[in-house]
């Protein structure tokens, strides 16, 4: 079985590569062409080349991983946040061909997302480990609706059931 497994995982990845690599080969290599013949070279501009090929690399590479790791049943796209920060950098690399070398500046949106991330992750650790919740504890909760009462008297009637079986 984790023959089975692994060969699947290592198809997905192959699927995400054939899929992605031409298209990042294509964007990155116009761009990279874009920026020696047509801008003009300030330390700026070899910085946003710079940051935008590497987060291309991270992106990338996030998808391959994600591919592998990713369950088939889910209706999430394989990727996740890396499909989004592939988004961003071609809309920099686009952005700043076409319109203006501000488009860079959007970059700056990587370490704000990240850090929000962070403290998600903290300020939700911190409120699981004090007995509240992520969403801000019991009182975004809504009601319980009769579904969920009518859902939960069955469960005690199957409870009560077990209980006297046992005894």
């Amino acid at each position: 079985m984790a023959g089975a497994a692994a060969k699947k995982a290592a198809a997905a990845r192959a699927a995400a590569k054939a899929t992605y690599q031409p298209l990042l080969i294509g964007v990155n290599a116009a761009f990279l062409l874009w920026q020696i013949v047509y801008a003009k070279a300030t330390i700026w501009s070899v910085l946003g080349i710079a940051a935008s090929m590497g987060l291309s690399y991270v992106a990338y590479s996030g998808i391959l991983t994600e591919a592998e790791t990713h369950k088939t049943n889910s209706k999430d796209l394989a990727g996740g946040i890396y499909l989004d920060l592939l988004g961003l950098v071609m809309l920099v690399q686009v952005g700043t061909c076409l319109v203006s070398s501000y488009f860079y500046a959007l970059l700056l949106l990587v370490p704000v997302v990240g850090g929000w991330k962070l403290y998600k992750t903290f300020r939700g650790a911190q409120n699981s480990l004090s007995g509240g919740s992520s969403s801000g504890g019991s009182k975004n909760e809504s009601p319980p609706t009769p579904q969920d009462e009518a859902l939960e008297a069955k469960r005690q009637k199957r409870a009560e059931r077990r209980r006297q079986k046992r005894s």
